[in-house]
């Protein structure tokens, strides 16, 4: 499976401001997937990495290829 994504906000974001992004997934072969998801992070300087949202994509099913 291959998965693109397309920053839609030129690489710029304020706090507070939307994140668009597009996501192209392109299955190889026909595929059964679980669990699916995307999850933002940030990596402050001095602190370990931080969880801002997770957001589930797929949630089980079978994916035709294409």
């Amino acid at each position: 499976m291959k998965l693109e994504l397309n920053d839609l906000n030129n690489g710029l974001v304020y706090l507070g401001d939307k994140l668009n992004v597009r996501m192209i997934f392109n299955f190889d072969e026909d595929s059964t997937i679980l669990w699916s998801g995307i999850r933002l992070l940030t990596h402050p300087p001095c602190l370990k990495e931080l969880q801002i949202t997770k957001e589930d994509i797929f949630s089980k099913g079978v994916f035709e290829k294409g």
